[in-house]
């Protein structure tokens, strides 16, 4: 299990524990088109999370807001909006093999102490 602080995104199949601070869906019309992810690991580092359209039927009912999970087998991809969740500057983003597992919450619940704060980097 690696803490997002230590994620080097040249390497690949790193397994997070993390809890979901914020889970928003994108609508196009009724239908769902992203998924967008505020993830946030045991040292309180937070880091975005994407789900694209193609596999939002995937992950869908699978995450939880609040609830913990190790996840696996994700990608990275650059992080350059305007509006960001942290000072990171790659987010995950969800495929076909990512696995997430529900699992043990943290000690304290992390999500009390960052209520959707973002900021201009």
């Amino acid at each position: 299990m690696v803490k997002i602080v230590d994620i080097n995104r040249e390497m690949t199949n790193y397994k997070i524990k993390v809890q979901v601070m914020k889970k928003s869906n994108l609508q196009s019309g009724k239908k769902i088109s992203g998924i967008e992810i505020v993830l946030v690991d045991e040292d309180g580092t937070r880091i975005h999370a994407s789900i694209d359209e193609a596999y939002v039927k995937k992950f869908e009912g699978k995450i939880v807001e609040n609830s913990s999970y190790v996840i696996n087998n994700f990608n990275f991809y650059d992080y350059n909006t305007l509006y960001r969740t942290n000072p990171l500057d790659f987010k995950i983003t969800f495929y076909t093999t990512t696995n997430i597992v529900s699992c043990e919450g943290f000690s304290v619940n992390l999500t009390n102490n960052y209520k959707y704060t973002c900021r201009t980097l």
